[in-house]
């Protein structure tokens, strides 16, 4: 029971501490909106990343690894081609069906800053949920656990 408390209080304070921290951090002077986004997708990744390697090294000890770096560039070549698969097949169904129908072209002033924004989102998701938190638990307990708990933390609401 004590393990259990102990897991749940570290996760309760990383989550706590992470909002604590971006709600403390401004935001940029910039009449760009692509620019200011970028900025608020950056600030919860780079929060992240420092309060994974506060809690590994301080309160875990060094007794938790994140393994990013592990075939870093792979890993990531593979997550690349299986969205774009994921989301080429939902588009082609959902064109297929006729259920959106491409009809003109818009320019988006800044396209690159956009999607780096939605890049550093995804990559702040995907450490937040998956990298302490999830190697909290798996060690704590096991692999099935883990993911259990970081894949319906990680899930939006949708009230």
């Amino acid at each position: 029971m004590k393990k259990l408390i102990s897991t749940i209080l570290k996760t309760v304070i990383f989550f706590i501490g992470w909002a604590i921290l971006i709600s403390f951090t401004p935001d940029i002077q910039t009449n760009n909106q692509a620019v200011l986004r970028l900025w608020w997708e950056f600030v919860p990744l780079a929060l992240v990343v420092l309060l994974s390697i506060i809690f590994v090294s301080v309160i875990e000890k060094g007794k938790i690894k994140i393994p990013i770096a592990s075939r870093f560039f792979k890993n990531s070549l593979i997550g690349v081609v299986m969205g774009i698969l994921w989301l080429g097949s939902v588009v082609a169904v959902l064109l297929l069906t006729k259920t959106i129908n491409i009809q003109g072209q818009n320019n988006i002033d800044y396209i690159w800053i956009w999607m780096l924004a939605s890049l550093l989102n995804v990559v702040m998701q995907e450490l937040l949920m998956r990298g302490y938190l999830y190697q909290l638990w798996k060690q704590k307990y096991n692999v099935i656990v883990a993911t259990i708990l970081t894949t319906f933390s990680g899930c939006p609401n949708t009230r």
